[in-house]
């Protein structure tokens, strides 16, 4: 197991996801913006047709792990204006966000 972390933190810090800082053995994650709105929509939609999850919070969803290290910009309103995302407005503020099921 150590072997293998050491491995995968140098893998991490080659592609330039994780950071060197001052405090020896700390790192600093850099997160990336995809290049396009389209993108970012397919990467949450592959990251949530693998989820076994039926619908999740808009928050959880931008944070799954499967999307490390991306930062996105789409919004609840863009995903709403989708064809693939369904979004209902749940009690206390919650944005609850689903695929559309392909009727094909």
């Amino acid at each position: 197991m150590p072997k293998a972390t050491e491995r995968l933190i140098f893998s991490l810090r080659n592609w330039g996801i994780l950071q060197a800082t001052a405090q020896r053995s700390s790192y600093a994650l850099q997160r990336h913006t995809a290049t396009s709105p389209a993108l970012e929509q397919w990467m949450l939609e592959a990251a949530f047709a693998a989820h076994p999850a039926h619908d999740l919070p808009f928050a959880d969803l931008i944070h799954l792990p499967e999307l490390l290290p991306f930062r996105f910009t789409l919004t609840i309103d863009d995903l709403r204006r989708t064809e693939r995302f369904e979004v209902q407005r749940q009690g206390m503020g919650w944005d609850m966000v689903r695929l559309k099921v392909d009727p094909y």
